[in-house]
Parts: structure tokens; sequence; C-alpha cells
């Protein structure tokens, strides 16, 4: 089992390089900042639990294999924010944990913002 939780608290602007100091509050729940366009992937048999923001604006991710993705915990529900994502392979996106008003439906919906 992976598990991918951001700090409840956001960092200290000082601890985050120049650029991204104004933005410091954004990083509260930041689970993993990637901003390189470099493919992201998740695969083989994992368990992952993510209840903290994956930001990876520029990449392409990528699920593949069998992995089991949890998206809740019961109080709180993860994000992923990528360029795409892809599901390949016998991926499972599990919302059951995420409060009841966020749970992925059945069949699952996608939204896309486009500039």
């Amino acid at each position: 089992m992976i598990t991918i939780a951001g700090p409840s608290a956001a960092p200290s602007a000082s601890s985050l390089p120049a650029a991204l100091q104004s933005s410091a509050s954004l990083f509260q729940y930041m689970s993993m900042y990637d901003a390189s366009a470099a493919a992201v992937q998740f695969g083989g048999n994992s368990n992952i639990n993510l209840t903290g923001t994956i930001y990876a604006p520029n990449a392409a991710v990528t699920f593949q294999g069998n992995p089991t993705i949890s998206m809740g915990n019961g109080t709180s529900c993860g994000q992923l924010i990528a360029a795409s994502v892809a599901f390949n392979g016998n991926a499972t996106l599990d919302s059951s944990g995420c409060p009841t008003q966020v749970q992925v439906k059945s069949p699952p919906q996608y939204v896309q913002l486009v500039q």
C-alpha cells in the first residue's frame, strides 16, 4: 500500500523557491508537485491511498496494470490535477471513502477545463 497525503498546514513562504512564495497557501494538502512535462506513471498491482493533492499540470498521468486508487479517508477526498489522466489495464478508481457529495458517479464522469 502506498499512502500519498499532504501536510494539513501550508508551508511557510520562506521554505519555498522565490517563484512559489506568493502561493504558499496553495500547498496545503499538496502531496506531490511536479511542474515538469515528464510523464508520471503508477503501475503494477499497487494499492494507492490518495488523500492529498497531486498537482502535475503539464504531465500526462497514467495508472496502468491493476492498481486500486482509493481517493478518500471518510472526511476528505484526494485530488489529481494533470494535463491528462489515463487508466490502462484494470486500474480502479475508488471514491467510496470520499464524502458523498464528491464520490465518483457510475459511470464515471469526467470534467475537462480548456483555456
